[in-house]
């Protein structure tokens, strides 16, 4: 009868091993597919704030800027020919030009304080993207996302220190 007690502790200890390894390989298997599906709606969300990124260029919105400013500013000039009748509406597109200049000048405030356009010589922004070290710290693997800017004059920065100088220099840019 003890050889059948100890048949069975062993049956019992494999099966309990057996369950134990296979418990842990399911959860692994769950960790990793959590990180997956994590790094793909990282993916995501990156792709999108990319196709929005380059869909609105600062030179998109001061060139459809400066277009109402001149036809306004062409509007203005054939009315104040046609003579005292239209003196209300000169009022008025000059009005709405001070608030196009003001936009404008707002724009050009915003992307002198941003990084879509170099800080030295204000070219524009001509390529953003990121690329991925991997290294160790205290004994385990990590990795870091590193981003790199570069604009129209050759200045290309790494994670905000500068790789490439502008090749333009500094300019006083007037609004």
């Amino acid at each position: 009868m003890p050889i059948e007690y100890i048949l069975y502790a062993q049956l019992a200890s494999i099966l309990g091993y057996i369950g134990a390894v296979f418990l842990l390989y399911r959860l692994l298997v769950a960790q990793k597919d959590g990180v997956i599906a994590l790094l793909r709606e990282k993916e995501r969300q990156l792709e999108s704030k990319i196709k929005e990124l380059s869909e609105q260029t600062p030179d998109a919105l001061v060139s459809s800027l400066s277009l109402r400013v001149d036809t306004t500013l062409k509007e203005i000039e054939r009315l104040k020919t046609d003579g005292e009748k239209y003196r209300g509406e000169v009022v008025e597109k000059e009005l709405s030009l001070d608030l196009l200049r003001e936009q404008l000048e707002n724009i050009t405030a915003m992307l002198e304080n941003s990084d879509l356009v170099c800080p030295d010589c204000h070219s524009p922004l001509i390529g953003r993207h990121g690329r991925i070290v991997y290294g160790e710290i205290d004994g385990r693997e990590v990795d870091a996302e590193i981003e790199i800017i570069e604009y129209g004059c050759g200045r290309v920065t790494e994670d905000g220190g500068e790789k490439e100088p502008c090749r333009k220099g500094k300019m006083h840019v007037e609004p």
